[in-house]
C-alpha cells in the first residue's frame, strides 16, 4: 500500500460505502492515516472540495470528511480487501493528495490523535 492509494469500504454505521484515501506512506509499524470522501451537503466541511474528474469514482460534488480521518493498520485494510469487505480503487491524483496534505493540519474536525500523528510523520 502506498500514499494516495484508495479503497471503498462501508462507513462506521455500515449504511453506505465511501472512498477512502491513504494520506501517508505506511510507517514502520504499518500504520496509515485514511480520510473518506463523501457527497457534499450544505453542512460539509469545505477545506477540500472535489468535483467530477478529480477521481474516476466521483460522480458529483464531494468533500474530504476530515472528522472521519483515522489511523489504520495496513494489515487490517489488506484483510478487509482480501475478505471482500473493501475493494481497491484507483489511486487519488498527486494534486488532490497535496490539497489533502495542506488542509489536514488546519481542519477543526480532524481527531487530535490523527493530527498529532500526521504532524509527527510529516515533520510539521
Amino acid at each position: 500500500m502506498n500514499c494516495g492509494d484508495a479503497f471503498m469500504i462501508e462507513d462506521e454505521s455500515g449504511a453506505k460505502e465511501h472512498l477512502h484515501v491513504l494520506v501517508i506512506t505506511p510507517t514502520d509499524r504499518n500504520e496509515v492515516i485514511t480520510v473518506p470522501i463523501c457527497t457534499r451537503q450544505r453542512w460539509s466541511e469545505t477545506l477540500v472540495c472535489l468535483e467530477v474528474g478529480d477521481h474516476p469514482f466521483i460522480q458529483h460534488a464531494s468533500f474530504v470528511a476530515f472528522r472521519h480521518a483515522r489511523i489504520r493498520s495496513t494489515k487490517r485494510i489488506e484483510e478487509a480487501i482480501a475478505s471482500g469487505l473493501a475493494r481497491r480503487m484507483e489511486a487519488i491524483s498527486p494534486a488532490v493528495l497535496e490539497r489533502i496534505h495542506k488542509a489536514l493540519p488546519d481542519s477543526d474536525f480532524v481527531p487530535n490523535e490523527v493530527r498529532a500523528f500526521f504532524k509527527d510523520i510529516m515533520k510539521i
